[in-house]
């Protein structure tokens, strides 16, 4: 689903909405009707969906596809701008051309989840099934030409990724050089101390191009570390 938040808010103050349990509601017709919401299809079971630190793409795993879908925002507003639609839903909500929002596809391994970035145009995304980290490389203003969209490492992590975290990774300006793999299970890389495995967190280094595994630490239950 691609909102344009900032038309919303020129369709709210113009009072062109209803109040719903005392929320302001815009209606799905209104939304159609005023160019508010429009769709693009995504791999086959999208689980992820994440921005780039500079606004320019976003990242869409699909957990039963090999590859990342890297939508181009440009491609996207120019699409909405041209009505170049391949259809709309039964609900009338239009649905933009895959191959007109698309700027490339990455084939990263088996069952890709979530993906986090550098400050230097790459990507790197947690594969659940493959238990791995791929890590890829952006396009505009990054990489250019065949430097673009490219797996470049894949470390294996213990087992059964699901999420991760770069240093200040969420933010327009990342920074940090390591990389938490938060994974759901140690099995054989840390002493069983009663009737489930410790789940495991590993440290990455993200100095250079390949990916370098530097430490294991045990967890309790859940992928993110207690407060």
């Amino acid at each position: 689903h691609i909102i344009d938040w900032q038309k919303a808010e020129t369709v709210i103050e113009a009072g062109n909405y209803s109040m719903v349990n005392g929320m302001r509601v815009i209606s799905l017709q209104t939304a159609v009707d005023e160019g508010l919401l429009h769709l693009a299809p995504e791999p086959r079971s999208p689980h992820g969906v994440d921005v780039a630190p500079n606004g320019n793409y976003i990242t869409v795993s699909g957990k039963l596809d090999p590859k990342v879908t890297v939508y181009g925002m440009d491609r996207i507003k120019a699409a909405i701008e041209n009505e170049d639609y391949e259809g709309r839903d039964a609900y009338g909500v239009p649905i933009l051309r895959f191959d007109s929002v698309v700027a490339g596809q990455v084939e990263v391994g088996a069952g890709p989840l979530h993906t986090q970035y550098d400050g230097d145009g790459y990507g790197y995304t947690s594969l659940f099934l493959e238990s791995a980290v791929a890590k890829w490389s952006l396009g505009t203003p990054y990489h250019e030409g065949d430097a673009a969209f490219q797996l470049v490492d894949k470390v294996p992590v213990h087992y059964n990724i699901g999420h991760l975290a770069t240093a200040h990774g969420d933010t327009m300006k990342p920074r940090g050089k390591y990389l938490v793999a938060l994974n759901k299970w140690s099995l054989d890389r840390l002493t069983n101390v009663g009737p489930l495995h410790p789940q495991n967190f590993q440290l990455a280094d993200l100095d250079g191009e390949k990916l370098d595994v530097l430490a294991d630490m045990p967890s309790g239950p859940g992928e993110l570390p207690a407060p």
